[in-house]
């Protein structure tokens, strides 16, 4: 086998089982290929399974009421954001990204350790503490690259945490 494909459960509309979420193309477990496809035919498979996707989500969301931002997230954001503007923090915030980038890359790749990803998930936690100490780096609320910098961080750290925590539990690998 030269390529996995699948691996999200979808229906033939593309639906997963959380509700407005579809999935389509080669992360879709719709079974065109069965386990591993022939090179030329994912295209094929993409659009196929993309057109039936698109158009379930399509009618999901002209009938899905558009829920707002709660209350307690759009305070949290805000309490961010401010407390980002009033930290110094673009030097360390790089240390941080460019650790984090070989952390990810030697031990949390295709040949993994169940040590290596430990270490790296203590690491990641201490990173997160660092990196909530931190902030933009300059006090401008409009046009701050390095609040976006900042933020694009805090979501690294959350997605790398998210994939080590997934690998450690994937233990029949």
């Amino acid at each position: 086998m030269h390529r996995v494909l699948g691996g999200i459960a979808v229906d033939a509309s593309g639906a997963t089982s959380i509700g407005g979420l579809y999935a389509a193309g080669e992360c879709a477990g719709t079974g065109l290929h069965g386990a591993a496809g022939l090179p030329g035919n994912f295209l094929l498979a993409a659009v196929s399974s993309g057109k039936s996707a698109g158009h379930a989500a399509a009618l999901y969301a002209r009938s899905a009421a558009a829920p707002g931002p709660g209350r307690e997230a759009l305070d949290r954001d805000r309490g961010l954001v401010s407390g980002a503007l009033q930290r110094e923090g673009a030097k360390p915030l790089a240390e941080i990204r460019n650790e984090l980038a070989g952390l990810m890359h030697h031990n949390v790749g295709m040949i993994r350790e169940n040590a290596g990803l430990q270490q790296t998930a203590r690491r990641i936690e201490q990173m997160r503490e660092s990196y909530n100490s931190l902030g933009a780096g300059s006090t401008g609320s409009e046009y701050n690259f390095g609040l976006g910098q900042y933020l694009e961080m805090g979501c690294l750290l959350d997605v790398a945490g998210a994939i080590v925590a997934s690998a450690l539990a994937r233990e029949e690998s």
